[in-house]
This record gives C-alpha cells, structure tokens and sequence, in this order.
C-alpha cells in the first residue's frame, strides 16, 4: 500500500497544520490531532476558556462517511460541535448537521468558532 509520506508529500498533513495555524491565530487551542485514516485527520479544539469544544475533520475529498463519524461524535457528547475543511475544488454539500469548508474558507471556519467559543 502507498503512504502520501512515502512519496514525500503529505497532503493531508499540510492541510491539517494549514488549519491548525488559522485556528491558533484565533485564540483556539489544539489539544488532539488524529490521523483517522489514510484520508481523514481529526482535529479537536477548545476555546480559551476550555468549555467548547469542537471537532474538524480535514479531508481531500468528503465522503458520507465523514459525516456520520461527526455526527457519532456529537451523539456520544464528546464535543459541542463538528465542522468538514475539505480540499477538493467542487464537493457537495451532504448534510446541514455538518458544516463544511473549503480550505480557502478555513480562516471564516476559525473566526466563526472562536466567536461561538467567546459566548
């Protein structure tokens, strides 16, 4: 099986720390990164008083599945609330329970939860 790393780049990751820099530059604090699959990294982010928590799965292209595992993830009660950050020029929009974000919207994605975590 071929790795993005093993062809010397990792899309997935770059995308991940690209999301990772908005959200710091937000006051929001990373305190898990998960590297679901070959396809998936999950981030999980506080607000600076710790009390919203927030899941955001980067991805290349959504799948369905990306939405039922955020949905999942707010049913067990972990987290306030999920988002999509996805990389793929054009992507349907699948589910209102999930919200999703091209990567050039991630900065909107950053102030928005860091406004919402401010509440």
């Amino acid at each position: 099986m071929k790795h993005a790393t093993q062809s010397g780049t990792d899309t997935l990751g770059d995308v991940a720390r690209l999301c990772e820099e908005h959200f710091r530059t937000h006051g929001l604090n990373i305190f898990a990164r998960v590297r679901e699959s070959d396809r998936a990294m999950d981030l999980a982010l506080s607000s600076t008083a710790g009390d919203a928590l927030t899941v955001v799965r980067c991805v290349v292209r959504i799948e369905p599945a990306d939405y039922r595992a955020l949905r999942t993830m707010l049913i067990q009660g972990d987290f306030n609330g999920t988002a999509l950050v996805y990389t793929a020029e054009e992507q349907p929009h699948l589910s209102s329970e999930v919200p999703s974000y091209p990567l050039v919207r991630v900065d909107e994605l950053a102030a928005f939860l860091s406004r919402d975590g401010a509440k």
